[in-house]
């Protein structure tokens, strides 16, 4: 029986990293599992598709298509999967003439939600920003340094002066000695937990 198939089409389906089979060897097979959603919008995408009891519901070859279409990987694509999916109107063709499709329009909806707070926001620069503030009091230099591989100082200026206008940062001293700290009202939040809240309170605003 092959149980990697399954397993492999329903975490693809939930929007997580392909299982890894890289310590494997001739002795032991070692499988690694992400237990991280990497693309919630696939996974809301997948499901709406799968609540909607549309004909032909997916199965395990038109999972596999899906996400790799997701990822721009053309190659050994079953054409006549392709081509029901396209009927379906999960994926469209890029160009009239072009041989690469791209997920359809209610994914792309789906994914901008997911990375972005209206206009004003990305939900991952918030995300690495509150991050480094949990639990510190960080002057502006100070989160340069952290985050120079992540962030310019005009991002971080400007992520400090949204959030404190929207209640989520705070800040004490003046001039060089400011510091910015996560506002009181999020003390008990930590981790994931913390930026939920955060992104909860943000979406209500920006919508």
């Amino acid at each position: 029986m092959n149980l990697k198939r399954p397993k492999t089409i329903s975490i693809l389906s939930e929007g997580k990293p392909e299982p890894s089979y890289h310590n494997s060897d001739i002795f032991q097979v070692t499988l690694v599992l992400n237990a991280k959603i990497e693309d919630k919008a696939f996974f809301i995408f997948i499901q709406h598709y799968k609540l909607s009891k549309k004909e032909p519901q997916l199965g395990v070859e038109q999972i596999i298509a899906l996400c790799r279409i997701n990822k721009s990987m053309f190659t050994n694509l079953d054409a006549n999967i392709v081509e029901e999916l396209e009927k379906t109107g999960l994926i469209e063709k890029v160009g009239t003439s072009s041989s690469k499709y791209v997920l359809s329009e209610p994914y792309r909806n789906l994914y901008d939600q997911t990375i972005k707070i209206g206009n004003r926001y990305l939900i991952e620069e918030i995300k690495i920003l509150i991050f480094a503030l949990q639990d510190k009091k960080l002057k502006i230099g100070e989160l340069e340094d952290r985050l120079n591989e992540y962030l310019n100082r005009n991002q971080i200026k400007y992520l400090l002066s949204k959030l404190q206008q929207d209640g989520i940062l705070d800040r004490e001293g003046s001039g060089k000695g400011t510091c910015y700290f996560i506002h009181k009202q999020f003390d008990k939040f930590r981790g994931e937990a913390l930026m939920n809240e955060i992104t909860i309170l943000l979406k209500s605003k920006y919508k």
